[in-house]
């Protein structure tokens, strides 16, 4: 029976611990609902779709001749990048080059920008989100930006560094998507897109605008019990970068609970993602 050390397990107990620090990373900020006690009672919720993945693409040749010549194991998203990079047996790469985490992991981008589909520029002007201290080691997030619009739903890649190794990355950066189109509907109008697509009615004359949070511009709408919320942001996709309107319909009251978060197009209204966001808890 092979054992394993307790160095090896410390060391195996530390990369664990970083990976689920880059998973929790990924994870973009949006509101969600808590029914709790409504489990006989929630209305059935509209199914959650993503139309970008009828365009996936593939990885090229090139690129799954890098990752075996490494002796890595990937995953790969709908843009024919890494979704995650991970050597089973070591790190992804030894002896990262920079004084700060934020800088051996754009240095190491850089320097295998070809496996993820971008230019020098493109790499240099990812946003740093965050960076996390994990143990004794870092979990940098950082994104893609469109015309100073946030990436939404993509872009962004994790990158877990313990001293000088890369130890794991978890991405869904897109590549080059070209040039962003300006918008062509209000907010206002997407939102009341994104309703109608989950079997909401509402009188647009009706709607009042109220202030803004943060990002999110605010609306009362009449028949929902808390203010409804949009913004401009910037979506990749397989084909190229949209503007999109990142929606959210709400309305808990009555016993009942409905939210969703919808990525409405903001040049033809079309829905092109919708997530549910109750979670129910017995």
């Amino acid at each position: 029976m092979k054992t394993v050390s307790n160095k090896m397990w410390k060391k195996h107990i530390k990369i664990s611990t970083l990976a689920v620090a880059i998973t929790m990373g990924m994870n973009v900020v949006i509101p969600t609902v808590n029914a709790a006690g409504l489990i006989d009672h929630h209305k059935i919720a509209e199914p959650d779709f993503d139309l970008r993945k009828a365009d996936k693409l593939s990885p090229l040749q090139s690129q799954l001749d890098w990752v075996a010549q490494k002796g890595l194991t990937a995953r790969w998203n709908m843009f024919g990048t890494p979704h995650s990079l991970i050597n089973h047996s070591g790190v992804i790469a030894p002896e990262l080059t920079g004084s700060t985490p934020q800088q051996k992991a754009k240095n190491w981008l850089q320097a295998n920008r070809a496996l993820f589909n971008m230019t020098e520029n493109e790499v240099e002007n990812l946003r740093v989100v965050n960076i996390n201290e994990i143990g004794n080691g870092h979990v940098v997030l950082l994104e893609q930006t469109f015309n100073g619009l946030e990436s939404a739903f993509g872009g962004r890649v994790s990158m877990a560094i313990q001293g000088d190794s890369l130890i794991y990355l978890s991405s869904s950066l897109a590549g080059q998507q070209g040039t962003l189109a300006e918008p062509q509907l209000s907010g206002t109008t997407a939102w009341l897109s994104a309703a109608g697509k989950v079997g909401k009615t509402v009188d647009a004359s009706a709607i009042k605008v109220l202030e803004n949070d943060n990002s999110w511009s605010m609306l009362n709408v009449p028949g929902f019990a808390q203010p409804q919320r949009f913004r401009l942001v910037a979506m990749p996709t397989p084909t190229g970068v949209i503007p999109v309107f990142e929606t959210i319909v709400i309305n808990v009251d009555g016993g009942e609970a409905e939210a969703y978060t919808m990525f409405v197009d903001a040049i033809n209204g079309n829905v092109i993602s919708r997530q549910n966001r109750v979670q129910q808890i017995a």
